[in-house]
């Protein structure tokens, strides 16, 4: 069980992909209070293949990974046996066993998708629309992590325009 420090943080992380686990997982085990929130049904981020919206996917049934599994897996949860080439799918039912190893489910809401972001005082009021009835709620949050992934277009946020410290896109990386 997670226990929070005097000092933990509330924090927003968009997109429950593999990097967006591995912060859900790493801002947990630094005992922080952590949402995170993702428009899918299940957690995978480009990784998860909706049965009943195949167009919405980056991959597709039976391709493979191009790295072994050893490479492609996390240094706290690797695999047993000898390194193979996954199935796409091979590596979405990893994905949804390490959200479930450690417990990271009880703290992603899955079908919230992230629909405003605003700079508020040292925090972020971060929206979120329900995706199934279409509800939205607003809470504040200390921190905000993006992790949408390589296949969403980066842009800067206008309250950041004037920001001086450094601002990383990975895909720009």
């Amino acid at each position: 069980m997670t226990s929070f420090s005097e000092g933990s943080k509330r924090v927003a992380i968009v997109g429950c992909g593999p990097c967006g686990l591995t912060a859900v997982k790493q801002f947990l085990d630094e005992g922080h209070h952590v949402t995170c929130f993702d428009p899918n049904p299940e957690v995978g981020g480009i990784w998860y293949v909706d049965p009943h919206n195949t167009d919405r996917s980056a991959v597709y049934d039976g391709g493979y990974l191009t790295i072994d599994n050893k490479l492609m897996c996390f240094s706290d949860d690797q695999p047993e046996g000898p390194a193979v080439i996954w199935k796409f799918q091979e590596y979405e039912e990893y994905l949804k066993e390490y959200a479930s190893k450690f417990g990271l489910r009880k703290h992603i809401k899955l079908q919230h998708k992230v629909v405003k972001a605003r700079k508020a005082g040292v925090g972020w009021d971060v929206t979120c629309c329900n995706v199934v009835d279409g509800s939205e709620s607003t809470d504040h949050f200390d921190i905000l992590i993006l992790s949408t992934g390589a296949n969403i277009e980066n842009k800067m946020p206008k309250e950041l325009e004037d920001f001086k410290g450094d601002i990383a896109f990975s895909a720009t990386m």
